[in-house]
């Protein structure tokens, strides 16, 4: 009821994918602080969910007329007043669920409490995390703090990634750790402090009210957390 499925796994099977995704929107809508995916932009979301890599580069050519999936495994589109959340992935079902989360977590990130957009970072960050919550085992927390560590240990900085519109794919483990950071640091205050940029607040105005600290202190803070001490913004 949440959605509008549209997929190439066999109709046998496909109950039990909308299932999951109810679960996943139960999920979500704790993690955002909101009651019902229903109050997210115009109209049901499409989920389409594919198996076959070519039915996939299919759907984004013909439908969306778009070619510019690539690489990628899920994408979310602003597509005629609708969004429309595109997903593929043939190793595993638990892969393609990660995956079907990440963007339905970017249909969140994208309409929940205003139709803002909040920080790319912080955006990109939300999606990888509450995956991994919804559908643990596919990633490795401590391989991404490193990875984090051995990307910022050059520069002592986040290399301008607070003010960044995009982020290269390499570098994006960066606002994953930022954010899981921020969520384990005060699981409400995340909460509250995303809400708050969503409504308009700037970084440090969030910060300040969430968790008592300006940007230049939570980085700080959260640069000792991967021993690497006096991380600048």
């Amino acid at each position: 009821p949440e959605v509008i499925l549209i997929t190439d796994i066999p109709a046998a099977q496909s109950q039990s994918v909308l299932s999951g995704i109810s679960q996943l929107t139960e999920g979500l809508n704790s993690y955002f602080g909101i009651e019902d995916v229903a109050t997210l932009g115009p109209g049901k979301p499409v989920v389409a969910v594919f198996l076959d890599r070519q039915l996939f580069g299919k759907f984004e050519i013909d439908v969306i007329q778009s070619n510019e999936f690539g690489e990628k495994q899920a994408i979310v589109h602003d597509f005629r007043n609708r969004t429309i959340i595109v997903v593929q992935d043939g190793r595993s079902l638990k892969n393609l669920s990660w995956h079907t989360a990440w963007g339905l977590a970017g249909l969140y990130v994208r309409y929940a409490h205003s139709n803002l957009e909040p920080p790319y970072w912080l955006g990109l960050g939300v999606q990888y995390t509450a995956a991994d919550i919804l559908v643990p085992g596919i990633s490795n927390a401590r391989a991404d703090l490193a990875n984090t560590r051995m990307l910022l240990m050059t520069q002592g900085s986040l290399g301008g990634a607070l003010e960044a519109d995009d982020i290269p794919t390499e570098r994006q483990v960066i606002c994953k750790s930022l954010v899981s950071y921020l969520q384990t640091a005060s699981p409400a205050g995340f909460v509250q402090f995303f809400e708050q940029l969503k409504l308009g607040l700037s970084l440090d105005e969030a910060l300040s009210r969430t968790y008592g600290k300006e940007t230049t202190e939570v980085i700080s803070r959260f640069g000792q957390t991967i021993g690497m001490s006096g991380l600048q913004p």
